[in-house]
């Protein structure tokens, strides 16, 4: 993943004008246009970002919790394998016991 795929993901479903790709396009719109249409056009641009912040700000927090609740779920499988290795070692142990006692 990169920053320019994560950007492009975000701003296609808020303003696809503003997609890397896009980006050319409406540079030359905008010195196509007069005052007042650049005025309200970049002003748009400006609510899109502002949108685009607040949705990377909603990805970013469910992206942490996504990866501290898979470190926990690796950290208990470790756990578990570690039990069970224990487990089976002790088991192990007891019937080498067993076995030399009979």
């Amino acid at each position: 993943m990169t920053a320019q795929w994560l950007y492009d993901e975000i701003m296609q479903h808020i303003d696809p004008d503003l997609l890397t790709s896009n980006i050319p396009l409406l540079d030359t719109e905008l010195k196509n246009a007069t005052p007042e249409e650049r005025a309200e056009r970049l002003a748009v641009c400006d609510e899109s970002f502002d949108i685009f912040d607040l949705s990377l700000q909603d990805v970013d927090e469910k992206m942490r919790e996504d990866v501290i609740n898979w470190k926990r779920q690796m950290n208990d499988q470790l756990q578990k394998l570690s039990a069970a290795k224990e487990t089976e070692q002790i088991q192990s142990i007891e019937k080498s016991l067993d076995d030399n006692i009979l």
